[in-house]
């Protein structure tokens, strides 16, 4: 696992980062929660670099 992915999920456990209003909008239109962005994060794997 990468430094930066390290960073990112350290950063979410820490509630240090805001949802832009573009990615909350489509969020809305996805009909995706914060829920399913936090798990993705904390637990997603990355695919491609």
């Amino acid at each position: 696992m990468t430094a930066l992915i390290v960073e990112i999920r350290r950063k979410f456990a820490e509630e240090q980062f805001e949802f832009s209003k573009h990615a909350v909008d489509q969020s809305i239109l996805r009909q995706i929660r914060v829920q399913e962005i936090r798990e993705a994060i904390a637990n997603g794997q990355v695919i491609e670099d």
